[in-house]
């Protein structure tokens, strides 16, 4: 029997701390949470709930750096970059990387040189990735770059939804089904942000009047 009433004291202080987790990370995310030029906040994922939406608050105010200076503006629409934090945080962890793999004589030793090289190249890749990242949107449309650096768009009339999907990215969901993915810290990220709920809300309503 007092197996029994440790095991449900043990599950019941479980269940004290999760929920203490989940009413922090859900405080957390309030106050910390990135809105749109417009103080609007944006509904949440399954994936962004788990994960409390933001990086950890020192990482994400670092990434957040920048975040308000000018885009690029051109004729044919408005370009997003990344942040100058973003950029910083992902040179510097790659840098530790490559220092670490590279310089500690037991760990080369202990592992597979292959794993090695194929880890380096991954680190590579996300360093690529990371930098040379792109949004771009115009009154009729947007696009962004693809996980295999390829382009995806579509029109604003298709957008059905947009989402946070937690510590990295925003997803927009078309009419089709096709899943757009933003990258959370760029460059003028608040001002799509608004642009993007407003054009959603402007042809939803449209549709649904119609």
């Amino acid at each position: 029997m007092s197996i029994l009433i440790n095991a449900f004291f043990v599950l019941i202080v479980v269940a004290v701390f999760i929920f203490i987790g989940w009413g922090l990370n859900t405080f957390i995310y309030r106050v910390f949470a990135q809105r749109d030029a417009k103080g609007r906040s944006i509904e949440l994922t399954t994936t962004g709930k788990l994960q409390g939406a933001n990086l950890p608050v020192d990482i994400s105010l670092i990434a957040r750096l920048g975040r308000n200076a000018e885009p690029v503006h051109k004729d044919d629409g408005i370009t997003l970059r990344p942040t100058i934090g973003l950029r910083l945080i992902s040179f510097a962890l790659t840098l530790i990387t490559v220092w670490y793999i590279y310089y500690s004589v037991d760990l080369v030793s202990e592992v597979d040189p292959k794993i090695v090289w194929v880890g380096g190249g991954l680190f590579l890749y996300m360093l690529a990735f990371t930098n040379l990242s792109w949004v771009k949107y115009n009154a009729e449309s947007f696009s962004t770059m693809g996980y295999a650096f390829q382009t995806k768009s579509a029109a604003w009339r298709d957008v059905i939804s947009i989402q946070d999907e937690g510590h990295y990215l925003y997803v927009l969901r078309t009419v089709d089904g096709q899943k757009l993915e933003i990258p959370k810290y760029m460059v003028g990220i608040t001002d799509f942000l608004a642009y993007a709920q407003d054009q959603i809300a402007l042809h939803r309503g449209a549709q649904t009047t119609a």
